[in-house]
């Protein structure tokens, strides 16, 4: 999320506006950085789109309507607010705009990265890892963690033996299981182990599910939420993606090993002696 405040030197409401976007950045949970633009040219006005000072900008949007027919220029800027002209937007526009950009960066959440150049190794295991967005680690490290997500794109390690969960491309900073608020279903050996974040689904229930019916219907069901939009692996699963690829490997696994169903068992179970 690209957050920015344009002004020029000596704007009288630089630092209200400073402490308008921290404030609706904190009760958003968004962490990191304001970058600030210093417009001191009328050139730089015209480079801009420079409507006055102080401007807010969320992934290049204004987050107040823009004056009709505004001509950049070096000077400040007003907004109208409930009939009143004040020097700073509205506290409910800024949560608005960024509470829309938070919203789409979590809908992106089965639209795969671009794989990097070069594989990054776990530094732990030596494991390729899975590109992931810094989005996914800020929402699911424990929150004394997240400020120390850096704005990079990090890697998943996925290897069941191994203690770290994510590290940065370098291999300087490196996150572990325990580091996590949830469980991290893929290196879990014990139950609950989660592989569905978003709808419930743990390798515990679809094993229940196949001993009970002879079935599994997950991959299905996971599919129609997938289809309305309601899912959001992105900020609730670890891996920061899609967890068909999981699913359908504890399915395939379930059905080539396939466990009798209990009634199945027990008609079969040979009888307890009785007591001469």
């Amino acid at each position: 999320m690209q957050i920015e405040l344009l002004v020029f030197e000596g704007c009288p409401n630089l630092e209200p506006a400073r402490e308008l976007l921290q404030a609706g950045m904190a009760s958003l949970g968004i962490a990191g950085e304001v970058r600030e633009i210093w417009v001191e040219t009328p050139e730089a006005a015209r480079q801009w789109e420079f409507p006055g000072s102080p401007t807010l900008r969320v992934n290049g949007e204004d987050v107040a309507p823009l004056p009709e027919a505004f001509e950049p220029a070096l000077g400040c800027r007003t907004y109208v607010v409930q009939g009143r002209r004040q020097g700073l937007p509205d506290a409910a526009w800024v949560l608005e705009a960024l509470r829309k950009a938070q919203d789409a960066e979590a809908h992106a959440c089965c639209t795969p990265l671009a794989k990097p150049r070069t594989a990054a190794s776990c530094p732990a295991c030596g494991a390729e890892g899975k590109p992931v967005k810094p989005v996914t680690l800020r929402a699911l490290l424990h929150p004394h963690l997240r400020a120390e997500v850096r704005d990079e794109v990090y890697r998943f390690c996925a290897s069941p033996d191994c203690a770290l969960v994510y590290f940065s491309a370098d291999g300087s900073q490196t996150f572990a299981r325990a580091d996590l608020t949830v469980r991290v279903g893929v290196k879990e050996r014990s139950g609950p182990r989660p592989l569905c974040y978003c709808f419930g689904h743990s390798a515990e229930s679809i094993r229940n599910e196949w001993a009970t019916t002879r079935k599994s219907t997950v991959i299905d069901a996971i599919k129609a939420e997938v289809k309305a939009g309601t899912c959001h692996c992105e900020v609730t699963n670890p891996g920061g993606g899609c967890c068909l690829g999981d699913i359908t490997k504890e399915v395939k696994a379930l059905t080539a090993n396939p466990v009798a169903p209990a009634s199945a068992q027990d008609c079969c179970a040979p009888s307890k002696p009785t007591c001469c």
